[in-house]
């Protein structure tokens, strides 16, 4: 005996079909709306970010450099005092009185202690190399700045 089955409009069939369809690429639609807010958003978080960055870096170099600039002032004095007294006596003078800096360090033209504090020299003279805690020399020191 063979069945007979009932005709289904095309209409029903495709709203069938296409229901699960349309659900699936709603979902695809959300999750790529979702995707691109979160880039948007952490864009706008990182440009706010390196804005501070920058507004913090202005707002100390303003402070900074008249520092640094008493400073230059002074190390210029105390070279111009070591050429007429002496770098020890020049170094001396300078750590009687309150400065900018704590202390003064001559060095003389061969870039080894000639006065002042020998924190940063080693027992025969030369500027001490920056060291890591395992004792690896990292740089040459003040040797470039000096």
């Amino acid at each position: 005996m063979t069945r007979a089955r009932k005709r289904v409009p095309v209409g029903r069939r495709l709203a069938r079909l296409g229901r699960p369809v349309l659900a699936a690429g709603l979902l695809a639609a959300l999750a790529w709306a979702a995707v691109q807010g979160f880039h948007r958003s952490a864009d706008a978080t990182d440009t706010g970010r390196l804005a501070d960055r920058l507004e913090v870096t202005r707002a100390a170099a303003a402070s900074v450099g008249g520092w640094l600039d008493a400073g230059m002032k002074e190390a210029a004095a105390v070279s111009a005092q070591a050429a007429q007294v002496g770098p020890q006596q020049a170094a001396g003078d300078y750590a009687a009185h309150p400065h900018a800096f704590r202390e003064a360090l001559v060095l003389n033209r061969s870039l080894g202690w000639a006065g002042g504090t020998q924190r940063y020299t080693n027992s025969t003279g030369p500027v001490l190399a920056c060291r890591d805690a395992k004792g690896a020399a990292l740089d040459n020191g003040l040797h470039d700045l000096a």
